[in-house]
């Protein structure tokens, strides 16, 4: 399970429960698990809210971040239900906030048509960013990527 820890308690978790679709098709959804505890509450979720390339495509962004090199500074997917954000840098501390919309907001924060109001804030070193990587990897290789992308592009 992959656990980023932050200041004044915040922290967020994510763990792949499965993938939404049995195994007779291509698909690569994924029902994740999100744990997220901020100075305004906790709550937890279980929601196919990313595909197996996505989580991929995150453990990359976490090595180029802990290796410090030049990368994309946010992180959107196809469902625009979770985002990371690179706020900029404090002394040793890569600030992280990740946002947090429809179906993976808590009960109490009512999604009311504004986007971007809820959010996790985290100060992370570039070995927080390895450990994440290594600890996500070790999540998706339980969810191999199938059929692959290619394969779900159309043929000339």
């Amino acid at each position: 399970m992959l656990i980023l820890k932050g200041p004044h308690g915040s922290e967020f978790g994510l763990m792949i429960r499965a993938y939404e679709i049995p195994p007779v098709r291509k698909d690569n959804w994924l029902i994740v698990g999100l744990y997220v505890s901020t100075p305004y509450g906790y709550w937890k979720v279980f929601d196919p809210a990313l595909q197996t390339f996505e989580i991929d495509s995150i453990i990359n962004w976490f090595q180029a971040l802990a290796a410090d090199e030049e990368t994309e500074t946010e992180k959107k997917f196809a469902k625009p239900h979770l985002r990371f954000i690179i706020n900029g840098k404090s002394g040793n501390y890569i600030n992280l906030r990740i946002y947090f919309e429809y179906s993976v907001r808590p009960s109490w924060a009512l999604y009311d048509g504004e986007m971007n109001d809820l959010w996790v804030d985290l100060q992370l070193t570039q070995a927080d960013f390895r450990k994440a990587a290594e600890d996500l990897r070790s999540e998706l290789s339980k969810f191999p990527i199938r059929g692959g992308i290619l394969d779900e592009q159309p043929k000339e």
